[in-house]
């Protein structure tokens, strides 16, 4: 398989999704193993695994221990339709991302570590506001989305932190908006986005500052993948 300037994974995605379109791969049903998948694109298994991985942050299948990939019943319109991000947008959420996985993951370290009483009731009720949005269908919810971050940064009681995150709250919420938009009806995938949030928020209130570092990392890598698979989408 000739790797035409495009990451191998990002071919692969779209190979799955055009075959699933297609009706080559049923739904729900179990998708090739990995070691099947690796043969037929002539890739690395870790290949796989990143593509995989991406089709799972998007709820198009899920993955059960020692049991292989399965492909959910889902509508997968929203992953074949234009997604208008142009270059320029899709490099300022890029280089937004790479400051978020360097200071909010460390934010998240300490405020598991200084956090207090209203910190945590701060974070609780933007908590509570996320899940609110699942009701409705039609709110992306960046703005609740945002206010959670805002209160993780604001329980590190770091005034420099607290002032970066001020004076990048317009980039911050309009990435959000970019990206929220496009779970709009797609309740599976907004429970997750919560779900990830409700861990961050659990660790922090447990004092359980790695644990809240690695699952803030986690979350901003599916937000990376979703980013990376709109904008291939569009090429």
């Amino acid at each position: 398989m000739k790797n035409d300037k495009k990451k191998l994974s990002q071919i692969i995605i779209k190979d799955i999704i055009t075959k699933i379109q297609d009706g080559v791969y049923s739904r729900q049903s179990r998708l090739p193993s990995e070691m099947e998948l690796a043969r037929t694109y002539n890739v690395g298994r870790s290949t796989v695994r990143e593509a995989l991985g991406v089709l799972k942050s998007y709820g198009v299948i899920s993955s059960l221990k020692g049991g292989g990939h399965f492909l959910e019943d889902i509508d997968l319109t929203f992953l074949i339709t234009t997604f208008e991000l142009d270059t320029e947008e899709y490099m300022r959420i890029k280089y937004l991302l790479e400051l978020r996985f360097t200071l909010e993951s460390e934010a998240a370290y300490l405020a598991a570590e200084r956090k207090t009483e209203e910190d945590l009731t701060e974070l609780q009720k933007a908590l509570d506001s996320i899940k609110s949005t699942l009701s409705s269908p039609d709110l992306p919810g960046q703005e609740e989305d945002f206010q959670f971050h805002k209160a993780l940064i604001q329980a590190t009681h770091n005034p420099f932190m607290i002032k970066v995150l001020d004076d990048l709250s317009e980039w911050y919420q309009e990435a959000l908006s970019l990206t929220l938009k496009q779970n709009i009806g797609l309740i599976g995938k907004r429970q997750s986005v919560y779900k990830e949030h409700e861990d961050i928020f659990n660790a922090i209130k447990e004092g359980k500052p790695k644990l809240a570092k690695v699952l803030t990392t986690m979350h901003l890598d599916s937000v990376q993948k979703k980013l990376n698979y709109l904008f291939w989408m569009k090429e």
